[in-house]
């Protein structure tokens, strides 16, 4: 990465570092989320000078995953996914293993862990770095 590019970067980590040190917020909103049988959440969470962060977490019988959306002065600025993909589905026990002649039941330590954090300046994306690259 250039400097030029680490340059527009240092504001993006700076808000990042501003947003996950607030301990108390003024309000948390909890949506809940009906896009898959196992559902999921939206969380919404407010200072005093606004709406600071947005919180997306998706539930699948094969993946979980959780973007986190990181604003300044009302804009995206950052973006944070994580997304565990798991080893076999969730309700996939140590009885249907055997059952089905299998080696592995549902392990969530043994889940592939795929990280993305995009930058952005302006509503642009600038950057983008993936543990997948």
């Amino acid at each position: 990465m250039c400097c030029r590019q680490s340059e527009k970067l240092t504001p993006i980590r700076e808000n990042y570092n501003r947003i996950i040190s607030i301990r108390e917020w003024k309000a948390v909103i909890t949506k809940e989320l009906f896009e898959s049988t196992e559902g999921g959440e939206a969380g919404f969470y407010y200072t005093p000078a606004g709406l600071q962060k947005i919180v997306v977490r998706h539930y699948g019988e094969m993946f979980q995953q959780i973007t986190e959306y990181y604003l300044q002065e009302g804009r995206l600025s950052f973006v944070f996914e994580k997304r565990y993909k798991y080893n076999r589905p969730i309700y996939y026990d140590s009885f249907a293993m055997k059952e089905s002649g299998d080696s592995e039941s549902f392990d969530f330590g043994k889940a592939e862990i795929i990280e993305v954090r995009s930058y952005f300046e302006n509503g642009i994306l600038i950057h983008q770095v993936s543990n997948q690259d």
